[in-house]
C-alpha cells in the first residue's frame, strides 16, 4: 500500500520559517506521558533523536497547585515497584514538528511507499463501491495552482487539525451531514506564552534557588516547575512555568473570560504574585521569575483560542466507508489540558489496529481494494469511546466559568454534579496519596475516568470529606 501525504507546507522537510497556518505554533506545549510512550514505540531511538533536537525527558509531573496546595504525583508508588514515574518530553512545537518531519520524511529515512504532495485538498468525490458509499476521488490543488485528482483511494484520513476540513469536504461534495452533528462551545480562553533564553550564569542561579527552596530536582533535572490551577469559584486566571529545549524556559499565563495578561517585562512578576490561593506563591518561584525577567530577554506570544468543537461522525448515517478523521479534525479540546497530541496518538493507534484487523477481509475488484463498509463507522465509534470522555470532562471544567458560551441547547448548569464531585475529589486528594494517584493516572490518560468512581475510591473520598468538614467545625 502507498501513503500519500498532502500538505501546503511540504516544500521542505524541515521548516525554515515559522508556520503562518498554526495559531499555537510558538505557544507553550505540554505532552502527556502517553505521547512519549507512543513515539518511543514508533521510533525506538526517539530519546536520542529528541536530545539531538535540543529536547529532553523528565518526570510526567506538572506540579499542579490547587489554591496554592500541591497535589503530589505518585512517585513513591512507582518507586515501590522499582520503577520511575512515567516520563514526558520537553520541547517546543517548532522543534518537535521538525523532528517528526525529519524522522518521517527525510530521504534517508522515508519508506519508499510514502509520497508527498505540496498542496491542499479542495474537495472529494463520493461514489459507491461493492461495499457501499465511499470516497472515489480526492481533488488536490498543488502549490503551483494546478489541480490533480487521486482516484480510487483505499482510505482518506482527514488530519487537517482545527480547520476540520473533512467536514467541509464532505458537505461540498454533496454529502448530507446535519449541522447539529458538529457541537461547539466557546470557553473564551486567552493566554500569553513568554519565552526566556537561559544562559549559563542564570542556570547556576536558578539551580541554587531550586535547591534552597527544597525542590527535589535542580535545574538540570527539572521539567515543570509550577502550575497554578485556578478554581472557577475563586479566580479565572492561572499560569505554568517549565524548562524547554535548547536553553529556554517558558511561562504561560492566561485564563477564561476577562483576563489581564502580562504583555511587558515589568508586568510578569506582578501577574504571578497576584495568583489567589490558600497559600501564597513561594519565594523560590518568585526569585526564579525575577532572574528570568531580568536576564532572560523575554518574548511574548498572546493568543485567543478557538472555540472547542466535536464532530459526531459516529452518528452520521451512511458515512463513506473509507473516510476517517484524526485528532483535532474530529475533536478540538481546550488546549490548556495538554490533550491534543494524546488524542491524535489515540486516533492513530485505533486506526492502525483496525487496519491490521480488516486487511484479510478486503474485497478485490479489478485490482482495486475496497475498505469494508463498516470500517469508518467502527473507527469513529471506537475513537468516540475515549473522545467523548475527554469532551465531557473538559467541558465540565470550562462550564464552571460564567464567561463560557455553552453549546447550543445547553446551559452552564450542565455538568454541575460532576463539578461538585470533582471539587470534593480535589480537596480530598490534596491530603490523600491514593486519591491523588488516581487523579494523576486519569489525568495522564493511563486510567479511565471511571476509576474515580469505584466503590473503594468513593468510600475513601467520603471519609476524607467528613474528616475535613469535622476538622473545620472543631477549629
Amino acid at each position: 500500500m502507498h501513503v500519500i501525504i498532502v500538505d501546503p507546507e511540504l516544500h521542505e522537510v524541515e521548516r525554515s520559517k515559522p508556520s503562518t497556518r498554526i495559531a499555537q505554533y510558538d505557544s507553550l506545549h505540554g505532552y502527556l506521558t502517553f505521547v512519549l510512550d507512543g513515539l518511543r514505540r514508533l521510533w525506538p531511538n526517539f530519546d536520542d533523536e529528541l536530545q539531538s533536537a535540543g529536547g529532553f525527558v523528565a518526570a510526567g509531573d506538572v506540579k499542579p497547585f490547587f489554591g496554592g496546595t500541591l497535589m503530589p504525583a505518585p512517585y513513591e508508588e512507582y518507586e515501590s515497584k522499582a520503577k520511575k514515574l512515567p516520563e514526558t518530553m520537553f520541547i517546543r512545537r517548532p522543534y518537535l514538528e521538525n523532528l517528526l518531519r525529519r524522522l518521517l520524511l527525510s530521504p534517508s529515512k522515508t519508506p519508499s511507499n510514502i509520497h508527498t504532495i505540496t498542496g491542499s485538498v479542495r474537495t472529494l468525490d463520493i461514489g459507491n463501491s461493492r461495499n457501499g458509499p465511499c470516497v472515489s476521488a480526492v481533488i488536490v490543488r498543488q502549490a503551483n495552482g494546478n489541480e490533480i485528482t487521486i482516484n480510487d483511494p483505499t482510505l482518506v484520513a482527514d488530519c487537517s487539525g482545527d480547520s476540520q476540513a473533512g467536514f467541509k469536504w464532505l458537505k461540498k461534495a454533496g454529502y448530507d451531514i446535519p449541522q447539529d452533528m458538529r457541537l461547539e462551545y466557546d470557553q473564551k480562553l486567552y493566554y500569553v506564552t513568554i519565552t526566556f533564553n537561559v544562559n549559563t550564569d542564570m542556570k547556576h542561579k536558578i539551580d541554587a534557588i531550586l535547591r534552597e527552596g527544597g525542590q527535589k530536582e535542580g535545574y538540570d533535572r527539572i521539567g515543570w516547575l509550577y502550575t497554578f490551577v485556578p478554581h472557577y469559584n475563586v479566580c479565572n486566571e492561572g499560569f505554568v512555568l517549565g524548562k524547554m529545549d535548547n536553553d529556554t524556559m517558558q511561562l504561560c499565563c492566561g485564563g477564561w473570560g476577562d483576563v489581564s495578561l502580562p504583555l511587558s517585562q515589568g508586568e510578569i512578576e506582578g501577574y504571578v504574585n497576584s495568583a489567589r490561593g490558600r497559600e501564597p506563591i513561594p519565594e523560590w518561584l518568585l526569585d526564579t521569575i525575577r532572574i528570568l525577567v531580568e536576564d532572560g530577554e523575554p518574548t511574548f506570544k498572546p493568543l485567543k483560542i478557538r472555540p472547542c468543537s466535536y464532530i459526531r461522525y459516529q452518528d452520521v448515517q451512511d458515512l463513506p466507508g473509507n473516510f476517517v478523521a484524526v485528532g483535532d479534525a474530529m475533536l478540538q479540546l481546550n488546549p490548556i489540558y495538554a490533550q491534543g497530541c494524546s488524542k491524535a496518538m489515540m486516533g492513530a493507534v485505533t486506526l492502525s489496529s483496525l487496519l491490521a484487523s480488516c486487511i484479510p477481509t478486503r474485497i478485490k475488484d479489478g485490482g482495486k481494494e475496497d475498505m469494508p463498509a463498516y470500517f469508518s463507522k467502527k473507527y469513529f465509534r471506537e475513537v468516540s469511546n475515549h473522545g467523548e470522555a475527554l469532551w465531557e470532562s473538559t467541558k465540565t471544567f470550562d462550564y464552571g466559568f460564567t464567561t463560557t458560551r455553552p453549546a447550543k441547547g445547553e446551559t452552564l448548569d450542565w455538568g454541575a454534579f460532576a463539578r461538585w464531585y470533582l471539587d470534593l475529589f480535589i480537596d480530598a486528594a490534596l491530603h490523600d496519596m491514593e486519591l491523588a494517584s488516581c487523579m494523576w493516572h486519569v489525568r495522564m490518560l493511563l486510567a479511565p475516568p471511571t476509576d474515580m468512581f469505584t466503590p473503594r475510591i468513593i468510600l475513601k473520598l467520603l471519609s476524607r470529606t467528613v474528616q475535613s468538614r469535622l476538622g473545620r467545625l472543631l477549629r
